[in-house]
């Protein structure tokens, strides 16, 4: 039925088609003070794109037998044919993959009981109001899903591969007063339900954090020198410099690192990569276009290596798809995005970094945002200290530091050898996806620090 849905196609005049087939099972939990809601979903449907002289067209259909899978490449054809005057012409030239993946995992969502998961998320709420009684609330989730997808096109690829994804997530709440904080905690990845076993308390961690900034102080402002923690450098190497890496914001030219390709603008420790060959939260065998996937190395001490493509912007810059196409599911396009992103480990300790150090100690990313035509940044830490000649001394809540991405590439100045990836998902043109960040503890000088 595939072959004959993509034959369809070319034969009402597609250049190209592709299609892919998902079947999905999975489980929603979320527990609010005492409060639960539980979602199962079963879904299985097909999109298909038809590509014509620059031009795509997209259709998604649930009908997935033949008759629906037809009409979905017809309707495909029909919208490409209706915008290919307008688009901008390049040529599609794909490596060819047949190849079947199964991810073996020890306990499959689907094979554990409903009760069992709902036990856990109750149980992460119990061990966080038990903490102490200044926990004011509490906001457990849990998801999982076991997906299936065929990935075919009129070239001859088809890949056929399962994904197992776990996650749980714990944001707690404390209050003394009129002062209310709070502490996160996440554990995801590609594994099953053994994912959650005795070290993952993550309700217990999460309400520590929030009680112990009830007695921290505001921070201080001014311009420091900073320490990131893993999350942080993580989420800057996602959100600062991943994103600007994705090749639709170069070639569209909103991107700072717009030909920078080949230019050393970083610091010579600065080694950074996306690699969805992972087995974490972000992890992917092939991606929604049919691409092996493979390690990227974006930034090379310090140097510009290359940027993110999917079969277009690969085509565009001359380089081909590098396996970075995703989509949120069966009903929405594929467009560059990133997986598992990550700072290479350096070879200092935390202890060697904070040596002799003056500055602000961030821990845990709590929210913050990019601009990325500028390069202006600014992130909100869950803690932070004040460390004065290396000593840990003023514990203080609402720290937020801000930069420009090129200054800070440029004033690293030390990378910890502990490498930690923190799970979480990540929007972009109103789809969602599985990402995994990752650092190790970062050493680096002048940012803007402010407080409430």
């Amino acid at each position: 039925m595939i072959e004959e849905a993509l034959a369809g196609a070319r034969e009402r005049g597609a250049q190209f088609a592709d299609i892919r087939l998902e079947s999905s099972e999975g489980t929603l939990i979320s527990a609010k003070d005492g409060r639960t809601k539980i979602t199962s979903s079963n879904e299985l449907g097909a999109g298909i794109r038809a590509f014509l002289d620059g031009a795509w067209g997209f259709a998604f259909t649930t009908e997935t037998d033949r008759r629906g899978l037809i009409a979905c490449a017809e309707r495909a054809v029909s919208l490409a044919k209706a915008v290919y005057e307008r688009a901008e012409p390049f040529s599609i030239d794909v490596p060819v993959f047949n190849d079947t993946v199964r991810m073996t995992v020890e306990r499959p969502p689907t094979a554990v009981s409903l009760n069992d998961k709902l036990e856990y998320v109750l149980e992460q709420e119990r061990a966080a109001k038990e903490v102490d009684a200044r926990v004011s609330s509490t906001e457990i989730g849990y998801t999982d899903v076991v997906l299936h997808k065929i990935v075919a096109n009129s070239e001859g690829t088809f890949i056929d591969e399962t994904i197992v994804r776990s996650i749980a997530r714990a944001m707690v709440f404390a209050k003394e007063g009129v002062l209310r904080q709070s502490g996160y905690k996440a554990k995801g990845d590609t594994r099953g339900f053994e994912l959650f076993a005795a070290d993952a308390d993550i309700g217990r961690t999460a309400a520590t954090q929030a009680l112990a900034l009830l007695d921290a102080t505001p921070a201080p402002s001014g311009q420091f020198d900073a320490v990131l923690d893993p999350s942080l450098s993580g989420v800057f190497a996602h959100e600062a410099f991943g994103h600007a890496s994705e090749a639709d914001a170069v070639i569209s030219g909103t991107s700072i690192l717009g030909g920078k390709l080949t230019e050393k603008f970083g610091s010579d420790l600065v080694t950074i990569v996306d690699d969805p060959s992972i087995r974490s939260y972000g992890y992917m065998a092939y991606d929604d276009e049919g691409v092996k996937t493979k390690r990227k190395v974006l930034m090379e001490r310090g140097v510009m290596k290359s940027y993110l493509t999917d079969i277009e912007t690969g085509s565009r810059l001359g380089s081909g798809s590098n396996g970075s196409a995703r989509s949120q599911r069966y009903d929405a396009p594929p467009i560059v995005r990133m997986s598992n992103t990550f700072f290479e480990p350096g070879e200092f300790t935390l202890e060697e970094l904070l040596e002799g150090f003056n500055g602000i100690y961030f821990i845990g990313w709590q929210y913050g945002y990019t601009t990325p035509t500028t390069g202006m940044l600014t992130f909100k830490s869950r803690e932070a200290y004040v460390v004065r000649n290396g000593e840990l001394s003023d514990h203080v809540r609402d720290a937020a530091l801000s930069a420009m991405t090129l200054e800070i590439l440029h004033n690293i100045n030390g990378i910890a050898r502990d490498l930690a990836f923190d799970p979480g998902t990540c929007g972009k043109g109103g789809q969602m996806t599985p990402n995994t960040t990752g650092g190790s503890y970062m050493r680096v000088s002048d940012v803007v620090v402010g407080g409430m």
